[in-house]
C-alpha cells in the first residue's frame, strides 16, 4: 500500500487503483478474494460494454451485473456468458445479476448449452447464486424461465425487478 497526501494507492491483484481518502466502501465477502476498498462513487465498475451487452461490477456488494439488450442470437448468448464467465473469474465474484428487462425474442434452443455447459462452469469457477430479471418480452421470459429451471436447485432464481434480485444477492 503506497500513503499519499490527500488519498492512497491500492495494490490488488496487480491492480493499482486510486482511492480517495473520505467516502470509501469495504467489499468482502466469506470465500471470497481479499478485502478490497472503493470509494462509494465507484459502486458500479464498467467492465464491457457492446451492442448487446453491457457488464459492470459492483465493488461495493461484490457481484457482477450484465445488462442484455435487443434480440438474443446463439452466438450473442454464447459469446456474452462467455464474457461474463472471463470477468467473474477476474475479479473473485460469486454472484451474478443477470438482467434480461430489455431483451426480445425465443431463445429457447440456448437454454441447454446454458444451463448443462456454461452454467456447470460458471459453479465450477466460483458462481454460487445467480439472479435473473425476466424480460418483458413474453417470449424471452419463457426461455429465461426454462433456463432457471434447468440449473441446479436453489443456485439460480428469477424476478420480476432488478430491485427485487439486488435484494436477493445483497442477502446472501
Amino acid at each position: 500500500m503506497l500513503w499519499q497526501t490527500r488519498g492512497f494507492l491500492f495494490c490488488l491483484s496487480s491492480r493499482i487503483v486510486y482511492y480517495g481518502v473520505l467516502n470509501l466502501s469495504i467489499a468482502h465477502s466469506a470465500g471470497s478474494s481479499p478485502v478490497r476498498a472503493y470509494p462509494t462513487t465507484m459502486r458500479h465498475i464498467k467492465l464491457l460494454t457492446t451492442d448487446s451487452l453491457t457488464l459492470e461490477y459492483n465493488a461495493v456488494e461484490d457481484y457482477i451485473v450484465a445488462t442484455w439488450h435487443g434480440a438474443f442470437t446463439r452466438d450473442v448468448i454464447k459469446q456474452g456468458y462467455e464474457q461474463i464467465l472471463f470477468f467473474m473469474q477476474k475479479e473473485h465474484c460469486h454472484k451474478l445479476l443477470d438482467n434480461h428487462y430489455d431483451v426480445q425474442g425465443l431463445w429457447v434452443e440456448v437454454t441447454d448449452w446454458l444451463a448443462y455447459d456454461w452454467h456447470p462452469r460458471a459453479e465450477k469457477a466460483g458462481l454460487q447464486y445467480h439472479a435473473a430479471v425476466y424480460s418483458q418480452d413474453y417470449f424471452s421470459r419463457l426461455s429465461t424461465d426454462r433456463a432457471i429451471n434447468m440449473v441446479r436447485q436453489g443456485i439460480a432464481k428469477g424476478f420480476e425487478t432488478t430491485e427485487n434480485a439486488e435484494g436477493w444477492l445483497n442477502s446472501l
